[in-house]
């Protein structure tokens, strides 16, 4: 009899109990203050979803703006790369012109060097300390006195050969001609007197 009871009493137990459960929603949910709160959950959500949207928004901006920086920052180094490459083409031009404008003063250098050393000025001492001679053309024997032209080489000759007029002109060949001039006027003088003397001998 006990058991029986017991038995049901238990189901009019479970029976009532959904009545009841139903009962405490409706309640918990016409209740104010429960509204107002899921009220804050369901903003606080929506808020939180706002700035994930947003926050993805600008994370795509930001590589965006990352990848347009870096192909403009590659494109700069493209530039500079072949603006050095330009400028190295071009300094190795000018280093070449350098050295060929270098090689060009030394052998201008060299043969002017050369060309003072072929061409020994009058009177020039060499090493040894001996006068270069002068080679004029000059008749062996004496001199036939019935000939002007052979008395007037004869004296330029011997005017020329001696070694004061060699010691004196210690020049090159371009600036030994004013230096020369006295020389010549000097010989012409003697020539013409020489010559004056030759014909008034001969008139006689």
């Amino acid at each position: 009899m006990k058991s029986n009871n017991q038995s049901g009493a238990a189901g009019r137990a479970s029976a009532a109990s959904p009545a009841g459960t139903l009962e405490q929603h409706l309640t918990a949910w016409l209740d104010p203050a429960e509204q107002q709160k899921r009220k804050t959950e369901n903003s606080m959500l929506n808020f939180y979803a706002t700035q994930l949207q947003d926050a993805g928004k600008t994370i795509e901006n930001l590589q965006e703006e990352n990848n347009r920086l870096r192909m403009e920052d590659q494109s700069k180094a493209n530039d500079l790369k072949e603006r050095l490459t330009k400028l190295r083409i071009k300094n190795s031009s000018l280093i070449a012109k350098l050295e060929l404008l270098q090689m060009r003063l030394e052998m201008a250098a060299s043969k002017t060097h050369h060309f003072h050393s072929q061409s020994a000025p009058f009177g020039h001492v060499n090493y040894q300390g001996t006068i270069p001679q002068t080679r004029l053309h000059t008749f062996p024997g004496p001199l036939p006195v019935d000939n002007p032209l052979l008395l007037v080489n004869k004296s330029l000759s011997t005017f020329l050969t001696r070694p004061r007029f060699f010691f004196s002109i210690n020049c090159s060949i371009l600036e030994s001609l004013p230096c020369l001039f006295p020389y010549v006027s000097l010989a012409v003088i003697i020539l013409f007197f020489q010559a004056s003397t030759y014909y008034k001998q001969k008139t006689k």
